[in-house]
């Protein structure tokens, strides 16, 4: 069975040989390859090399397009810095306020260097992998994406007190986000991941997820003609999770390492995937025995779910985690399942 069946058969809630498990490692490509992180985050070759790298290293049963998701803000005008070994951040916002929202322009998806660039890494990883490995696009939610434009406070004052200005940036990134979807797909992306920043009790009220995002979201997924997961963006989503499990398309939910996977599986119900496991950002600071035991300790809840893929969550894995952690924890994602599965 291969890494796209073993993922599809999944999804499908029917027996496979493992559980298939994914880390991101978008970042970790680099170091993998050795090329400069600013060449990996600008030439599409370097990147997808990179990933490559991962899959042969690790294993890992999906490769991704760039884990950086300032990389659409900048298509949009904002400044973006490499600094250090991380992926690029937002240094500058395209505008300032609410009332600079009519000068945006939406980018082109065919002509834009940072779109292309984006496109291009998921070109390369479909034509190296074709239906071996199921090929993932992340990209912002309608709602997550003017973060990247105009800044996390200045959207959530738009969205709390400009509901005309709310609606107008909503159009610009409800039409974005149906271009890079599509072109995605035709660019042999077989499935899409998107942040949930604003999905979330520590940012947003359940009655303004419930008003506001949600109509949004069933309005822009329900076209899709792929399975989207929706990611957890470094926060728990904890009561949120459920409000999210009845749109269309929404296939599965990468939720924090804090949550509680019994409490998640209960409120999404049987047919969605949960995807759990360490968090990647901490995997620099610890020794692959804790490492092991860890992994071990999360996935025990879920060894006999159907739909459970072992995951890192949060953001990258850091460039310079030893490699012996990524391996102690991909071996234990890709057989520990099994393993609590038997001995129980």
């Amino acid at each position: 069975m291969n890494s796209l069946e073993r993922v599809v058969g999944t999804m499908m809630g029917m027996p496979v040989d493992r559980h298939p498990f994914f880390m991101n490692l978008s970042l970790y490509g680099a170091r993998l390859s050795g090329r400069p992180v600013d060449e990996h985050y600008r030439n599409a070759d370097a990147f997808v090399e990179g990933m490559i790298a991962v899959r042969e290293t690790f294993n890992v049963d999906a490769v991704t397009s760039p884990f950086a998701f300032a990389i659409e803000g900048e298509a949009f005008g904002s400044r973006t810095e490499v600094r250090g070994r991380q992926a690029p951040i937002l240094v500058e916002p395209a505008i300032t306020g609410p009332n600079n929202i009519s000068r945006i322009k939406l980018p082109d998806v065919d002509q834009n260097p940072q779109i292309r660039y984006l496109r291009e890494t998921v070109r390369g990883l479909a034509a190296r992998y074709g239906g071996e490995v199921p090929v993932c696009g992340l990209m912002h939610s309608p709602f997550s994406l003017p973060i990247m434009i105009m800044g996390l406070e200045n959207w959530l004052q738009t969205i709390l007190f400009h509901d005309h200005h709310r609606e107008e940036m909503l159009d610009i990134s409800k039409a974005h986000f149906r271009a890079l979807s599509n072109a995605f797909v035709s660019d042999g992306a077989q499935m899409l991941m998107v942040p949930s920043l604003c999905v979330n009790p520590s940012v947003l009220t359940q009655h303004l997820v419930e008003q506001v995002v949600l109509p949004v979201y069933r309005e822009v997924f329900a076209d899709l003609p792929v399975p989207l997961i929706v990611h957890h963006a470094g926060k728990q989503m904890g009561g949120f999770v459920d409000m999210l499990a009845d749109i269309p398309q929404v296939t599965g939910f990468v939720v924090d390492s804090s949550d509680d996977p019994y409490d998640v599986r209960r409120r999404i119900g049987p047919e969605r995937l949960v995807l759990s496991g360490i968090d990647g950002p901490t995997l620099e600071r610890r020794s692959s025995e804790d490492v092991t035991a860890t992994c071990r300790e999360l996935a025990e809840p879920c060894a006999e779910d159907p739909r459970f893929i072992p995951m890192t969550t949060c953001a990258d894995i850091p460039y310079m985690t030893p490699i012996e952690n990524i391996h102690a924890a991909s071996a234990v994602m890709s057989g520990s399942c099994e393993e609590l599965v038997h001995a129980s």
